[in-house]
């Protein structure tokens, strides 16, 4: 029986409920993997560097590489709904984009703001780095991702970073 980690090698149409992904999860698989594809083909065009906004919801993109994460986040409808990924040089895999898919949208639903399309080049100063590896981001979640909870004491990273 194949895991759900060795899925990400071998994932067919009609494949996934083989593998027995759990029907919750494969809406985040395909969004991941989506992501993961867009994030390819912008390092094939020559885009990277740019920005683009991954939408939370499936991993789709308007496909336009931005100068910046502030013209990235003024473009979209809401800045919540969408993750800003600066296009690497090497790769994004689709656990990679799992990972920083599911970490945006959990500090989004704990009131954080990721995006300050007004500070200097999207505010530097206040980017995340987000954990890469699967199991560093749900770690990283469990601790900073909770609404009203920081981890640690009271108050927290979270509500540190709320405005």
């Amino acid at each position: 029986m194949t895991t759900t980690a060795e899925a990400w090698r071998h994932w067919w149409p009609g494949e996934r409920e083989q593998l027995g992904v759990p029907p919750g999860r494969m809406a985040e698989l395909d969004a991941a993997r989506r992501c993961s594809d867009i994030v390819r083909q912008a390092i094939v065009d020559g885009h990277a560097g740019r920005w683009l906004a991954i939408r939370l919801s499936d991993g789709g993109s308007d496909r336009v590489p931005y100068e910046s994460k502030a013209h990235a986040v003024r473009h979209q409808f809401h800045e919540q709904q969408c993750a800003y990924v600066r296009v690497p040089v090497d790769d994004m895999s689709p656990r990679a984009a799992e990972s920083y898919l599911r970490v945006n949208r959990a500090l989004y639903a704990a009131g954080m703001r990721l995006a300050d399309p007004d500070g200097p080049g999207g505010d530097p100063e206040r980017q995340l780095i987000i954990p890469a590896e699967l199991e560093a981001a749900e770690r990283f979640v469990a601790r900073y991702g909770r609404r009203g909870r920081g981890g640690r004491g009271g108050g927290g990273y979270a509500q540190r970073m709320r405005r």
